[in-house]
């Protein structure tokens, strides 16, 4: 149904790659304590990501979450159901949950799963949660890792530089890899990109594959 790989990746897409709620996550993961479940109607924000986990653990709960939002209108319950379809790897019924939650009812830490979701299954359409995405980010309420990516695409590539430069280069992706490849075609910007990428290099916390073709990137000739 789910691995616990999949588990991290949704919460780090979720959380908006903050690694301090995703090492409580694997916390969670790896206790045998006994959680407490949230009834779903009650079910809040601050609560969404270990309800995540429960969830997914228990066969009995998941039917419980299904049942419940066929006839709900909660949007934090229906949030849940649409990240544990991303969890089982059924994107396209993740995407429909998604669109059945106003975007403003949506709290700003959230937006980005659905906002990712929506770019890559509904490319070249409307995005509805980049708008507020961009508020978001002009309020200072999304990690520096999000407010990169959303600043590259906004064409704020200064911003978006001192962005990643605050990130923590652990948590890039293959996605982040383009995001500073596009932001090195701004020829003003284009050696600092380059130190950025130097800095992360020598930092050791690039995941291999990551580290490869950013060093493959820098080395290579304008």
């Amino acid at each position: 149904m789910f691995n616990a790989a999949t588990l991290v990746l949704v919460l780090l897409l979720v959380c908006g790659c903050n690694q301090e709620n995703l090492e409580q996550q694997r916390a969670i993961k790896k206790s045998n304590e006994t959680q407490v479940d949230v009834d779903f109607a009650s079910l809040d924000w601050h609560n969404l990501q270990d309800a995540l986990v429960s969830t997914l653990k228990r066969k009995s709960r998941r039917r419980k979450l299904q049942v419940f939002v066929e006839t709900s209108e909660h949007a934090p319950a229906i949030y849940l159901e649409a990240l544990c379809q991303l969890a089982e790897n059924r994107l396209q019924d993740a995407l429909g949950q998604f669109s059945k939650i106003d975007v403003s009812d949506i709290i700003p830490a959230y937006l980005y799963a659905p906002f990712r979701l929506t770019e890559q299954l509904a490319a070249g359409g409307a995005n509805p949660y980049l708008l507020p995405l961009m508020r978001a980010v002009e309020r200072n309420e999304l990690p520096p890792l999000i407010q990169a990516r959303i600043n590259t695409l906004r064409g704020k590539s200064l911003l978006a530089i001192s962005q990643y430069l605050a990130s923590d280069p652990k948590n890039w992706t293959l996605y982040d890899v383009a995001k500073l490849q596009r932001l090195k075609l701004v020829s003003e910007r284009k050696s600092e990109v380059d130190r950025i990428v130097l800095a992360a290099l020598r930092g050791g916390r690039l995941k291999n594959k990551i580290a490869s073709l950013l060093s493959t990137s820098n080395n290579s000739k304008p």
